[in-house]
């Protein structure tokens, strides 16, 4: 009979693991949590908004978010470099108030 191989193979003395570590978890909701109070604090003013604190008070996918933007269903983008993309606060603002009373109707 021939030994069965764990399902995970550990690497170079490394444990196996079957997904995502609990550091990795706990960094990617803190930056979210972060984004999230970042983009609460810029609606109540005049700021831009990186795309992940339009997605963290607009919950939407990243892919369905640029569909809207480039349908006019969302707001139109400010590029402040090649690769620097911002939404005003005030038109994502709009938007949330918007949808706001469209599902409330």
């Amino acid at each position: 009979m021939q030994a069965t191989q764990p399902a995970a193979q550990a690497v170079k003395g490394k444990p196996a693991r079957a997904g995502r570590s609990t550091e990795t978890r706990k960094r990617n909701t803190e930056r979210s949590t972060l984004a999230a109070a970042r983009a609460s604090a810029l609606l109540s003013g005049d700021g831009l908004l990186r795309l992940p604190e339009v997605l963290a008070v607009f919950p939407v996918s990243a892919s369905t978010w640029w569909e809207g933007v480039r349908a006019g269903r969302y707001p139109a983008s400010v590029k402040l470099g090649l690769r620097c993309t911002c939404w005003r606060a005030a038109d994502v603002r709009a938007l949330i108030e918007q949808s706001a009373k469209a599902a409330g109707a």
